[in-house]
């Protein structure tokens, strides 16, 4: 008996062992991002409103921007990670048969350089969706961008032209 005690205490103390260095191989293997001040995020009037319509139904809605936010890193060469959040306010016309559909939102995240000049463009294709009756939607969509120090991006709803 005292013997199958010492076993148990012996296997238990391996297994709390190599916990332990799985959990200090783990913790050593994480690091703290560096967090930054996020570069200037600003819209134009012009594309913070805009109709899209949706995927199936064709229904046209009304997309607004309704907050942005915004965690910065420091990345390699002085360039900064922006992990943006875009809050959206998607509104149907009021009607007696609000039929459930996908709504993909079109957006777009421009870089200007300290120059005003375009450095890049990059599209952002949010897709979301109404349930059956719903009118209202307030969707949050996520964006990463990296940007070289002393840029700044602007971002814009794009109007479905269809």
């Amino acid at each position: 008996m005292e013997h199958q005690s010492r076993t148990s205490l012996s296997a238990s103390f391996a297994r709390f062992a190599a916990l332990g260095a799985a959990g200090f191989v783990l913790a050593s293997c994480t690091s703290t991002p560096d967090y930054v001040v996020c570069p200037e995020v600003s819209a134009p009037r012009e594309g913070t409103q805009a109709y899209m319509r949706m995927d199936d139904t064709r229904e046209v809605f009304d997309v607004r921007m309704n907050g942005v936010s915004g965690l910065c890193e420091a990345a390699d060469g002085g360039a900064i990670l922006m992990n943006v959040s875009i809050g959206l306010k998607l509104k149907r016309a009021a009607g007696e048969d609000l039929a459930p559909g996908v709504a993909q939102i079109d957006l777009i995240g421009i870089v200007v350089g300290p120059d005003n000049d375009v450095v890049e463009t990059k599209p952002i294709k949010y897709k979301t969706g109404f349930a059956k009756g719903q009118r209202l939607n307030y969707p949050v969509a996520e964006y990463k961008i990296t940007v070289a120090d002393g840029n700044r991006l602007v971002l814009s709803l794009l109007p479905t032209h269809k």
